[in-house]
């Protein structure tokens, strides 16, 4: 894996019938010779106590509310040189803090993330998209409250750090992009409450011990 990257990923997702989304999902599926990853590609395990999964979404039309969720997990797999890889990321719904405990439970509650019965939600990737060695998107599926929908993740760059001392090889990304919470059947209080939720994520990853070339 090159060691000077930086990556920044965009998305977007908008409402639309079920049908339709049925039929997303099987054609991202079914591009399944697009998702490079292999057994051999690096594994980078996220730091969640290095990690950062901030958001922010339009109030009364007036300003952007944000907040953080405290614990994210996953893996990368990353092989710029071969193209290929993976990515599967979980956020613990709970963990959302907004700076008031009141609002911290509304986002929790069963209107909006119903953190109680959908702890956690998912991002797995199902191709990356190459150029000249260079990771330009990602494609993939989002669950969250029990509903997936494809995305696609537009990436700019992947910063890396040489092994340290008592140490591997270390990864940040910053992940950015926009979902719609109605699509994903969060339609409480809008439009007082916006649609477009905007995730950006401040990921580190380190490489697996396992993984580690001998």
């Amino acid at each position: 894996m090159p060691s000077s990257r930086s990556i920044a990923v965009a998305a977007r997702v908008v409402p639309g019938a079920t049908i339709v989304r049925r039929l997303a999902i099987v054609l991202l599926l079914a591009a399944g010779t697009t998702d490079a990853a292999t057994p051999s590609d690096p594994v980078y395990r996220i730091d969640p106590e290095r990690t950062m999964s901030g958001f922010s979404v339009n109030e009364l039309g007036l300003w952007q509310r944000t907040g953080h969720f405290g614990r994210t997990r996953g893996q990368i797999r990353y092989d710029a040189d071969a193209e290929s890889g993976g990515i599967d990321l979980a956020v613990d719904a709970a963990s959302v803090d907004t700076g008031w405990s009141l609002r911290d439970d509304f986002v929790r509650a069963e209107h909006m993330l119903d953190a109680a019965r959908h702890p956690q939600f998912r991002f797995h990737s199902t191709a990356l998209r190459f150029d000249a060695h260079r990771l330009v998107a990602v494609d993939g599926l989002l669950t969250l409250r029990d509903v997936t929908l494809p995305v696609r993740f537009h990436v700019t760059a992947v910063r890396c750090e040489a092994p340290r001392a008592g140490g591997g090889e270390r990864c940040d990304a910053a992940i950015s992009g926009s979902i719609s919470r109605r699509a994903f059947g969060m339609d409480f209080a809008y439009p007082l409450i916006g649609d477009e939720v905007r995730f950006d994520f401040a990921v580190s990853a380190d490489r697996a011990a396992d993984a580690m070339p001998r």
